[in-house]
Formats: C-alpha cells, structure tokens, sequence
C-alpha cells in the first residue's frame, strides 16, 4: 500500500501517516520511506504487528533516507507478537513533540540490532500523528 497522509487539522496533531511497512520480493530487505516531506515533531507512533507470530522492531531515523542494515534509527520501538503498540511524544496539547529538522524515514525489520534487513512475515500497519 502506498503511504497515506491525512490533513486532520486538530489539536492533536496536523497530519496521520498511516503506511503499510511490507517487504520486497517476498520477505527480502524491507524498504525504508521518507513520508513526511519537512521538518516537524512526532507525537504519537502505533504499531500495529497483530498480523505477525514474533516481534518486530520499528525503526525511525530523522534524515530523507536510510540504508537498512546500516542505518543507526534515532526511535526504536518493540512490539511483541500479535500485538500493538502506542508511544506518545511530548504534549499533544501544545504539539511539541519529538522535533525532527529533515523529515523522516522509517523502516520495521526482525532484528533489534541496527544492521538487521529481515522484514516481517505479514504487513505492519504503522500510524504516525505529527505536527
């Protein structure tokens, strides 16, 4: 699925990001995506991996592109099996939240540790509400 951003206009935040993280040619090196197009600040990352029997690891890094397998992420969340998971950033009230100066790329893959490439076995549906 392609990225989709939503203009949401509230107080909660100016746009959702909601993007299917799959993997190339069945299960080979995951993609990485820069979806925001600017700077700005995250204030809330679910990751949604309920589709999945073993845990993933998503990754953000504050640039317009990663390599992964190279790439040292600035976030890394953990989400267990067949499960979601929410993190809040900062205070949604005054959206002030994890500022990021060039935009942002992101990734989900199996390993924890930076040069891990294996992505999941099924999507990983991740919504991203910045500001």
């Amino acid at each position: 699925m392609a990225v989709l951003v939503r203009t949401v206009g509230t107080a909660l935040g100016s746009k959702l990001i909601t993007d299917e993280m799959e993997t190339d040619s069945q299960n080979a090196a995951p993609k990485s995506q820069h979806i925001t197009g600017g700077t700005g600040a995250v204030l809330m990352i679910q990751v949604d991996n309920t589709g999945n029997t073993h845990e993933v690891y998503y990754k953000l890094l504050d640039g317009t592109s990663a390599t992964v397998g190279s790439a040292e992420p600035d976030i890394k969340i953990r989400v267990a099996a067949s499960s979601s998971q929410t993190v809040v950033y900062g205070d949604a009230d005054a959206q002030t939240g994890l500022a990021f100066a060039s935009g942002f790329t992101h990734w989900v893959v199996k390993e924890a540790d930076k040069t891990g490439t294996t992505g999941p076995d099924s999507k990983v549906t991740v919504n991203v509400l910045v500001a």
